[in-house]
């Protein structure tokens, strides 16, 4: 599992571009990104998405990573929605289509989680051009949930077979990414036909830099 990730700090132009993203929705994406300590990313803390609004445009939001499902309420297994969330900061993509913490979601509210690099077994893992890491997107779930006190915005991410790279440090997941314009329009707009879905393959190998922590 994914518990770790290095947020983009600012939205690069490439994906202002794909999506003709508002500057207002880019400023807020950098506010975001700037509330996170040297841009590290852990569960329960707010982490900076986009999805698709109302209108069919790009917004930014701030979200809870660890996915809270609007029908959630307290149990004696999870009296406290933080417990419950330490257990849906990733979705697999194998079961994400069916499973009912991530089904509805996985249906009708996806979004981008944009990263620089991601974190497994003390090991970062990011696409590397020059001397800088590319921002990418993790193939994100949102929902919103409203309590009596606080109304929670959250967010998780897919998770698929390893690729050589994240394999070669011991690890048996790595999230789903989108490295493409194609690909991230898809998910945001079409979604995946089941865990067979080409989108939500491992990422190709040899594609990825490795640094230690």
């Amino acid at each position: 599992m994914c518990h770790h990730y290095k947020s983009a700090k600012h939205l690069p132009e490439h994906f202002v571009e794909e999506y003709h993203l508002r500057p207002d929705q880019r400023t807020l994406f950098d506010k975001l990104a700037d509330e996170l300590k040297d841009g590290g990313a852990w569960p329960l803390k707010s982490v900076p998405a986009l999805r698709i609004d109302d209108a069919g445009e790009l917004e930014a939001f701030g979200a809870e990573w660890g996915l809270l499902p609007r029908w959630w309420k307290p149990s004696d297994k999870s009296p406290k929605r933080e417990k419950f969330q330490r257990g849906t900061f990733n979705a697999r993509s194998e079961t994400a289509a069916t499973k009912p913490t991530f089904r509805d979601a996985f249906k009708r509210r996806r979004c981008l989680v944009p990263f620089v690099e991601f974190h497994e077994r003390d090991h970062y893992f990011g696409v590397r051009r020059g001397d800088e890491f590319e921002p990418l997107a993790f193939a994100g779930l949102w929902e919103s949930w409203q309590g009596a006190e606080a109304d929670v915005l959250s967010v998780t991410f897919l998770t698929t077979e390893p690729n050589a790279e994240v394999r070669s440090v011991g690890h048996d997941r790595m999230p789903v990414l989108l490295a493409t314009p194609a690909d991230r329009r898809r998910w945001l707009v079409e979604g995946a036909d089941g865990a067979d879905d080409p989108l939500l393959q491992p990422f190709a190998d040899g594609a990825l830099s490795i640094r230690p922590k």
